[in-house]
């Protein structure tokens, strides 16, 4: 649709500006309006309507925030797929692995006390299942992992909808025949 780019500082394209644009038909001078960066104008000009994509030109400076913003965006996108994969790889929960009591194995016959408000006694096996019962399953790390990625590709599908909804409607802009121009 957009043959040609039209390059503009970031403060031409927040306040608009009027300038001589150099198009196959020749050039013409026109005012544009504030666009953001990946906008097509549609310039009417004496010889027909002509399309141009604005292209904004970072300062050195938004150029390193773009940088450090890629950066930071890059873990929590990287975060769903890694749970994901990572849960192939969990170990399952063992309900026969000896328990621990008080940092010490625990026998069959071994009783654990806990003290606190009140005194609570376990039983090797009731040790077993809390143990089992405290680990994370492969599925919650999977069920984790998949909602992540889900959120991930919603918001790069929505990124990706908007910008192009943005290129599709062209910003409309009157031109005129340059001063000094052969037409």
């Amino acid at each position: 649709m957009a043959a040609d780019a039209l390059h503009l500082s970031s403060a031409e394209a927040s306040s608009g500006a009027t300038m001589t644009i150099t198009l196959p038909s020749g050039p013409v001078t026109a005012k544009i309006p504030p666009v953001r960066n990946g906008q097509v104008l549609k310039i009417q000009g004496p010889q027909g309507a002509q399309y141009v994509r604005v292209h904004v030109i970072p300062s050195p400076a938004r150029r390193l925030m773009r940088v450090f913003a890629g950066l930071v965006l890059l873990v929590p996108a990287g975060l769903g797929p890694a749970v994901l994969i990572s849960s192939a790889f969990a170990p399952r929960p063992n309900p026969n692995a000896v328990p621990i009591c008080d940092g010490q194995s625990m026998g069959p016959s071994d009783r654990c006390q806990f003290s606190g408000d009140i005194n609570v006694v376990y039983t090797y096996t009731e040790m077993q299942q809390r143990e089992a019962q405290s680990q994370p399953s492969p599925g919650a790390l999977a069920a984790g992992g998949s909602i992540l990625t889900g959120v991930d590709v919603v918001v790069v599908a929505v990124y990706l909808v908007q910008r192009r909804l943005v290129r599709r409607h062209p910003v409309p802009v009157r031109a005129v025949p340059a001063v000094g121009s052969h037409a």
